[in-house]
Formats: C-alpha cells, structure tokens, sequence
C-alpha cells in the first residue's frame, strides 16, 4: 500500500502550509486570544479565499469534492498551528453530509466554502463513550423530524448555523438556533456547549449507517489534527534548542559537546 501522498494532496497541503503560515503566526494568534473572539474569522475567511474549506466540500456546493485523504492533510496543518479556526468540526459535518445527504442538503454548504458559516457536530452524550449508540431519540413529524435529547462539549455549539446530531434512527441536521445551549469549559479555550434538543425540528441526512460512517470521520480528523500539533510542538522544541543560548553556547552545541 502506498502511503504517500499524491500530487493533488501535496499541492492542498503546500498551499494550506502557505495561508496558515501567514494567517497564524503566533503574534495574530495572541491578537486573537486578547480579543475574546470564539474563532479568529479573518482566517476563516482567508481559507475560505483560497479555497481550503471548499477543497472536501462537494462540487453542488462550489467545492471541488476532496475526501477523507485531502481533509486529514488540511487538519494537520491546521493542527501544526493550532489555528483558531472550527475547521475540524465544521468540514468533518460538512464532510458527513456530501457522503450521506440529499442533493439539496449538499448545495446548502456553499455558505461555508465561502466562509460566511460556521457547521458543527454533536457526537458526545452525558457519560457515554464516544463509540457508544446515541441515546438521542428522533421521531418522525409530518415531513419531518423531532429531537429528544442532551449532547455536550458540542464544540461551537453557539456559533454553528446547522449542527450534525447522531441520534437512535439515523442522522440529523438541526438549526443552530432551535436548540438550547449551555457554554461549558473546555481546557483548550475551545467554545463548547451542552446542546438540549425538545422536540427540536430536524432534517434526516441518513440512517445508522451514516452515524457509524460520521463517528470515523471524526475519529480520523482528530488523529490528523493531534498529529500536527504533536508534530508542531516538535518544530517549536526543536527551534528552541537551536537557537536558545546556555553558558555562551546554543543547547545544540552544548548537547553535542556532552555526546
């Protein structure tokens, strides 16, 4: 099996490496951060301008159709730099719903290519596993459907125009604002909220096998974005070693000295 990534794939990451290189440096991050924003939305829209939340998009909603391949290449440079951005939530649903919706749900995405929106998803429940079967319950009304249930640390819970909600019968499109939300800490800075749905009007994107076919999506995205973290973590470490001076020399040299 090859592992390596193919042209289209390293041209997506040299070009995400490029924006985020210049949209996150740690002085517009710190901006941020003193700001109080929930998401640096300069970036966002910047991605958006070069086409990065388009690229796994689908081409009904002005995206060029990438896969799970292509996204984990943008998450972990997004990881690398610990954007401020709601890139893992938002194209991980937005990802769930070009494999799994309707044409007309697709098309709908096209506000987040542009990065005028925000898309979440709500895969955790009080005190269950992150494998476990939803407990969140959907029942059918008229055309369409009903939400009961509670999800928490749903990340930009708030800020999301549609949120993603694995329930018993399937999966579920939701409206950001029917449903109730709670912020809650989370230790990253992240926004995140305990999401409430009574009766929560709902449009079914698919059945179980499109649960089973998000929680993968997600697991993926999170073992890509931890990747580039860990793998930006190692960058700063090592520029610090080099560049750090201790009793007259850099702590690479000293190192060597003591090999």
């Amino acid at each position: 099996m090859d592992f390596d990534l193919d042209a289209t794939q390293r041209d997506l990451q040299g070009l995400a490496a490029d924006v985020l290189g210049k949209e996150a440096r740690q002085d517009r991050i710190e901006e941020h951060e003193r700001g109080g924003g929930p998401y640096a939305q300069g970036m966002w829209a910047a991605m958006a301008r070069a086409g990065l939340l388009g690229a796994c998009l689908p081409v009904e909603a002005g995206g060029a159709g990438l896969g799970p391949v292509e996204l984990a290449v943008l998450l972990r440079e997004t990881g690398a730099r610990v954007a401020p951005v709601p890139a893992l939530h938002a194209l991980t649903a937005a990802l769930a719903v070009a494999r799994y919706g309707s044409r007309r749900q697709r098309e709908a995405l096209a506000p987040l290519a542009a990065g005028e929106t925000v898309l979440t998803v709500a895969l955790r429940e009080p005190g269950a596993a992150l494998a476990a079967a939803p407990g969140t319950t959907a029942r059918p009304d008229g055309g369409g459907w009903l939400l009961d249930g509670r999800k928490t640390m749903v990340s930009y819970a708030a800020q999301a125009s549609r949120i993603l909600v694995p329930a018993r019968e399937g999966l579920f499109l939701v409206d950001g604002a029917a449903v109730t939300t709670r912020p809650e800490h989370t230790s990253t800075g992240e926004p995140a909220a305990t999401v409430t749905l009574e009766a929560t009007p709902a449009e079914r994107v698919g059945g179980p096998e499109a649960v089973a076919g998000l929680r993968s999506l997600a697991l993926a995205g999170i073992a890509a974005t931890v990747s580039g973290v860990l793998a930006g973590a190692l960058g700063l470490t090592t520029e610090h070693l080099r560049t750090r001076r201790q009793f007259g020399a850099t702590s690479c040299a000293s190192t060597s000295r003591r090999a």
